[in-house]
């Protein structure tokens, strides 16, 4: 008898029972599989389940719901038929990971402990040559095609179009919802290793992970070309392609990332994370660490170690970059003929092989707003960016401690256009050391930078009420002192000279913030640098920023009578608006204070 159990595909007998007018029950109500069940296997019941999914799954109505257990299903039926897959339907909502009838609680769920996988391995068990192409396909389905709580695994697209991609699950034209899914281990010959998406499909994940797939083309947890994928914490993880997108590949649509990581993928060519081309897409809250490109070849303009945008305008806001690599250029993102912006980001220990440590652009445009570099290392020049030809806006950014191993730690514009407004850049280093020049490098371009902190200013630059006073950051090594760190801290001290010192005419927009989340001004002006020191708002007497005028407020309002006050909080004594803080103010403030 052969090791491997295979329960008989029920779906038939079903429909004829239902046609003899059997006890077999199909409605839009709920249905139960579980490969233990020992009793009439119509799915009534968890007793009476039916003990392969797709007994039920093509035959289910609208409305339905299909729970089920741990264990393993395979799409094919015994048939060995590579081409056969799970296929998803509109208005049917497949859920896994029950304990099942072998368990004192059958509907206890939890798809971690009572993992039900769908498994491409057919054929002769552990190969993969013979394995299926499409572990689970959505074709043609609407939102309401629901798989949640399964493990999709060891798909093989390795055969001509279709079965040359997504391995793990192919989407055509079509909007499924998927849920809690793992996809691992599924490979393709073309693209996406994992999922395939084609173009007029919106599919969304969420919490779901993509881990150790793999292509021989774009994405190799994902590829979507034409497509609007929404994913939605989620972990992309281990994945490799050997083109480009080790974690996700997009082409000619638009993703919405959110709140996902991206961690120890390969890109051989370009993004080792996630690779954008023609694409607006918008990445949000993610955390991309410990993405390599790995590049061998000598092809223009490729490199970024976590993202490769080309030809695209992302918006990428509040994402933290660690320790991501490129074997060429940019260490973290690399942007070339797109007009990506970058927003209230933390750049740390990235490293490019040749320019540009945190972030390469060339062609195009590049904006990085309310943002932080600390630690990133450039093997050639420009240790946190480096820009050809670029029309450049940097605002209101801290760059620390980056360094290029040739010239410009800090900021190197090749050609091009940069704007550098209220913006700290202090001891990045090159091989000339810590000076003005390591901070800032412009050759062949044009430049203005206004209200800026850069070491060793000598105005050589020009521009407007740019100084050279240390900025008094909390601690930006960190406990462990070494930077581009978790633990670096780049808060503002008290005394900070950055503080309300920022462009006086700079008006926020209402969802403006620094890098940490808090409104972007507080205090008289906007502060220099991507961190707003924490006070009230102007002329409001809440020196401390807490929200209210209490007790708690009356000893740091003493201190700005007194004069040794941090200037930060001056103009928020200042409860009149008369540009002193004097006997009224006090009367005003106690005033407030008393007030319920």
């Amino acid at each position: 008898m052969s090791s491997r159990f295979r329960a008989p595909n029920l779906a038939l007998s079903a429909l004829l029972a239902l046609a003899s007018g059997s006890s077999v029950v199909l409605e839009g109500s709920t249905f139960f599989v579980d490969p233990t069940a020992t009793g009439l296997n119509n799915g009534t019941s968890w007793n009476d389940a039916f003990a392969d999914l797709q007994s039920i799954l093509p035959i289910a109505p609208t409305g339905s719901e299909i729970r089920v257990s741990g264990g393993v299903f395979r799409p094919d039926s015994n048939s060995n038929n590579r081409t056969v897959s799970f296929q998803l339907r509109s208005g049917i909502t497949v859920k896994g990971g029950y304990a099942g009838r072998s368990q004192p609680n059958p509907d206890l769920r939890d798809p971690m402990l009572f993992v039900s996988a769908l498994d491409g391995d057919i054929g002769v068990m552990g190969g993969s040559v013979d394995n299926s192409h499409h572990v689970v396909e959505a074709i043609g389905v609407d939102a309401s095609a629901v798989l949640d709580g399964f493990t999709i695994r060891r798909g093989m697209a390795d055969g001509g179009f279709p079965y040359d991609r997504g391995g793990g699950i192919y989407v055509s034209t079509a909007s499924p919802t998927i849920v809690a899914c793992s996809i691992s281990s599924n490979t393709s010959s073309s693209n996406g290793g994992g999922v395939d998406v084609s173009s007029n499909s919106s599919p969304s994940f969420t919490n779901c992970s993509f881990v150790n797939n793999a292509t021989t083309g774009n994405g190799g947890g994902m590829f979507s070309n034409g497509g609007t994928p929404l994913l939605t914490g989620c972990v992309v993880s281990n994945n490799s392609a050997d083109v480009n997108g080790g974690g996700v590949s997009v082409l000619n649509g638009v993703a919405t990332i959110t709140n996902c990581e991206f961690a120890f993928n390969l890109g051989v060519i370009a993004g080792g994370g996630l690779f954008l081309q023609n694409s607006g897409s918008q990445v949000t809250g993610c955390n991309f660490h410990d993405n390599v490109v790995l590049n061998s070849s000598v092809t223009f303009n490729d490199g970024g170690g976590a993202i490769l945008n080309k030809t695209s305008s992302p918006l990428i806001k509040s994402c933290l970059f660690l320790n991501n690599t490129s074997s060429d250029d940019g260490g973290a993102i690399l942007s070339t003929g797109g007009s990506p912006s970058i927003v209230g980001c933390v750049f740390g220990n990235n490293i490019a092989a040749d320019f540009g440590g945190a972030i390469y652009s060339g062609g195009g445009s590049m904006t990085a707003l309310n943002s932080v570099f600390t630690g990133n290392r450039a093997l050639d020049n420009g240790g946190a960016i480096y820009t050809s030809a670029t029309i450049t806006n940097v605002g209101s950014c801290t760059l620390v401690a980056n360094q290029g191993n040739v010239l410009a730690g800090g900021i190197q514009v090749n050609g091009g256009q940069l704007t550098l407004n209220q913006s700290i850049v202090w001891a990045n280093h090159d091989l000339n050391g810590w000076t003005e020049g390591a901070q800032i490098t412009l050759g062949g371009a044009t430049w203005m930078l206004r209200f800026n902190c850069v070491m060793g200013w000598s105005g050589v630059f020009g521009g407007m009420s740019n100084f050279s006073s240390p900025p008094q950051m909390a601690d930006a090594d960190g406990a462990d002192n070494v930077y581009g760190t978790i633990d670096d801290n780049v808060h503002l001290l008290p005394s900070s000279p950055c503080i309300n010192t920022g462009d006086p005419l700079f008006v926020a927009p209402p969802s403006d913030t620094d890098f940490d989340g808090q409104a972007r001004v507080m205090g008289c002006r906007i502060d220099v640098g991507a961190d707003e020191f924490v006070t009230g708002l102007p002329n409001s007497g809440d020196v401390n920023g807490d929200g209210v005028v209490n007790g708690l407020d009356i000893s740091l309002f003493t201190k700005v009578l007194l004069g040794t006050a941090p200037v930060a909080v001056s103009c928020v004594a200042d409860i009149n608006g008369d540009l002193m803080v004097d006997n009224i103010d006090l009367s005003l403030f106690i005033s407030l204070t008393l007030t319920p």
